[in-house]
């Protein structure tokens, strides 16, 4: 141990020492970085022609951009459907009938038909006939005088 009693060994070999420390610190970190750098592997395919189709799927529950509840303004039997879950309709469009209204709906459809309206031109000409002769037999009935 004499070597290290001497003043100047003991600050050459701390010199070396100091120096080999760093020259093994530079080296794993040039290693660590080197490995970190690595450039990514590249994925490659062959190229083909053709249809690309994409499918997406999901659960869930779908709603109408709009809904209306309907009802009649009677109760009775349903008759007639004339649309579907999932049909549109447009506005005055009969969605459906019920039983006891089909023979208020034929009576009123017999009031506009061609014989409907003979049948009503006739009542009225009858009844414009009959106050005539009731305003005749009205003055008939008072006289002249009066």
């Amino acid at each position: 141990m004499k070597f290290f009693k001497n003043r100047f060994n003991l600050i050459v070999s701390g010199l070396v020492l100091t120096a080999l420390l760093a020259v093994a610190a530079f080296y794993f970190q040039n290693s660590a970085n080197a490995a970190a750098t690595e450039t990514p592997v590249v994925q490659t395919a062959k190229v083909r022609t053709g249809d690309l189709v994409i499918t997406a799927s999901g659960a869930g529950v779908v709603e109408p951009a709009a809904q209306v509840d309907l009802a009649f303004r009677s109760a009775g039997v349903l008759n007639e459907l004339n649309v579907q879950v999932g049909d549109q309709v447009t506005s005055a469009q009969v969605l459906a009938r019920l039983e006891e209204n089909l023979q208020a709906e034929t009576d009123l459809q017999a009031l506009f038909s061609a014989e409907g309206i003979a049948n009503v031109e006739l009542a009225l000409a009858n009844t414009q006939a009959d106050l005539d002769h009731a305003i005749g037999t009205y003055a008939y009935l008072i006289g002249t005088d009066a």
